[in-house]
């Protein structure tokens, strides 16, 4: 009488791709932006698109030291696209009725539960994948860090990464059969003297929960097939002999190319979503870009080596396979960059106190030279009456007409009464001033998506009564930071301040003449220019303004005499 072996262990241990990163680009306006994709059937917006998603991502080899079997298998990748039900995963392919269990005592989910996984419905094992792999306890399944596993929770079935998958922990981990998991660990936490004596008594419920689960699904009279061969569906390919020759006698794997996931998530990071998958056929491809995005919104993008396998040397039989270590990232398509300020106004008497401003809208231009990107939607006039005031809003003048504008946040918060609304573009505004007194006006652009750009030239405005004409003179250069209006005054109102452009680094040098001053022949009066002991308080300070960002930074510069050694050479 003989016996039936145990069930074998089916275990992928695949490696994952070293970074993914995503960038938002931004090209130029559309008014259906924040509700409506790029339609890249139009062959205009698929050449020069609005607006798109830049990928990259780390090549091949930095994920696998020798790629024999992906380069071969490669040229025949569309052969295996054509047979995408076929597709499985590292996830599915995972040996079922069984648990791996950790015992790591600091972890809160210990188990890999691999039973009827993808089995329901009618699915094809790459949206089971999908289903199963993308979630993992309100996380993206590629979210993993690199060195932890792939965990599904007991009760929902779904991945979670929370628990060991190190070097030095797997010595801790034990794949154990589901109909039997329970008799073991609490043997385990029977003992005393153990130190995961602990954690064992308080795993005992959910695995005892799983043993009568199991227990109740499984016949003993009856053996299946299943449960001792890996259930895995062969490529077929036009050319097999000419392509399997050279791996005759050769079991491996390789990777074919990379197949990203992408979805819409919200701020919170729960998809709402899930916009399908695409096939990266390029081994040597670092980089892909995806136009179909809408402005405003978030994404989500996982992506997995996809590989093929040989299982067996001495038969020609491969299967491609989805790696379950990934890399995500997420993204929101929003564009910060602010519009260029307004070259120069125009003011002309009106009569009766009425100034009339005219300007001309500034062009700015993104990544394609030939279309300016086209967004300033409004303009705001501030006006102040001395140097030493704050600029005061007189109006925003704003003619969005991007559509969905109702539902997307603006950068500030301005009352109804500043505001103008009109369908056209407008370059031009009435103010009224009072007779005999200076006016400081400046200007702003803002773009469609609430960016402002920095002041324009700054004018001193003045209506004399004598001769009722306007005087303008010119008050301050274009550029200066809404928040810093005189930075960039044309006279010199306050000193030390230095405006450069192109540099990421700068040094500063301190030469005194002297490092102290004795006010008599002795040293009782001895003043320190330089101090000998570092002092508390700074003695210089440097603020440097990012004039584009609109944004500060303070250096703070202390100050200490150096010791010196003196050498006597003699008289």
């Amino acid at each position: 009488m003989s016996s039936l072996p145990s069930k074998p262990v089916m275990i992928f241990s695949t490696q994952q791709p070293s970074f993914l990163s995503a960038k938002f680009v931004y090209n130029y306006y559309e008014r259906d932006e924040f509700i409506n994709e790029v339609d890249i059937r139009d062959p205009d917006k698929l050449e020069f698109p609005p607006r798109l998603i830049e990928l990259n991502f780390s090549k091949v080899e930095s994920i696998v030291a020798s790629n024999n079997f992906g380069q071969k298998f490669n040229s025949h990748i569309n052969e295996i696209i054509t047979q995408k039900d076929k597709i499985t995963s590292e996830l599915l392919l995972q040996s079922a009725g069984f648990v791996k269990y950790t015992s790591d005592t600091e972890r809160d989910y210990s188990f890999y539960h691999t039973s009827d996984l993808g089995s329901s419905e009618n699915k094809s094992k790459i949206s089971a994948f999908f289903e199963n792999a993308s979630t993992a306890d309100g996380q993206q399944f590629a979210d993993t860090p690199e060195n932890m596993g792939i965990y599904l929770n007991l009760t929902t079935n779904r991945p979670t990464s929370k628990s060991a998958d190190i070097f030095s922990q797997r010595a801790n981990e034990t794949l154990i059969a589901s109909d039997i998991c329970f008799d073991l660990v609490e043997a385990s936490a029977a003992n005393p003297f153990s130190i995961h004596s602990k954690k064992n008594h308080n795993d005992l419920r959910n695995l005892r929960n799983l043993q009568v689960r199991t227990r109740r699904r499984t016949n003993p009279a009856l053996v299946s097939v299943d449960e001792y061969v890996m259930s895995v569906d062969g490529l077929d390919f036009e050319n097999s002999a000419d392509l399997f020759a050279e791996f005759d006698n050769t079991a491996g794997m390789g990777i074919i190319g990379y197949i990203l996931f992408k979805s819409e998530i919200d701020e919170l990071g729960n998809v709402i979503a899930e916009l399908g998958s695409f096939i990266i056929k390029d081994l040597q491809s670092s980089s892909i870009t995806d136009p179909k995005i809408k402005y405003g919104a978030r994404y989500k993008y996982n992506l997995h080596p996809l590989y093929i396998v040989k299982p067996d040397p001495n038969e020609r039989f491969s299967f491609a396979m989805i790696g379950a270590r990934g890399k995500s990232v997420k993204i929101r398509c929003v564009e910060n960059v602010p519009p260029p300020p307004i070259e120069a106004i125009k003011f002309s008497y009106m009569g009766d106190g009425n100034v009339n401003l005219r300007w001309t809208s500034p062009i700015q231009y993104g990544n394609i030279p030939t279309r300016p990107i086209g967004d300033i939607k409004g303009y705001q006039i501030f006006v102040r009456e001395d140097y030493n005031a704050p600029f005061k809003l007189k109006k925003y003048l704003t003619f969005n007409d991007m559509i969905g504008l109702e539902n997307f946040p603006l950068q500030e918060n301005i009352p109804e009464k500043y505001i103008s609304r009109s369908t056209n573009h407008v370059t031009d505004y009435t103010i009224n001033i009072e007779r005999d007194r200076n006016y400081i006006v400046a200007m702003c652009a803002i773009d469609a998506h609430g960016n402002s750009s920095n002041l324009s030239p700054q004018y001193i405005v003045r209506l004399d009564s004598t001769t009722n004409t306007i005087t303008v003179d010119f008050a301050s250069y274009k550029g200066a930071p809404k928040q810093y209006p005189n930075m960039l005054m044309s006279d010199k109102i306050f000193i030390d301040c230095i405006k450069v452009s192109g540099k990421n680094k700068m040094t500063v040098v301190f030469d005194p003449e002297l490092t102290h001053v004795n006010l008599s022949e002795n040293n009782n009066d001895k003043v320190d220019v330089v101090a000998q002991q570092l002092e508390a308080l700074p003695a210089y300070r440097i603020q440097l303004i990012n004039v584009t960002k609109q944004s500060d930074k303070i250096v703070d510069i202390f100050l200490k005499r150096q010791q010196q050694n003196l050498i006597n050479f003699g008289s």
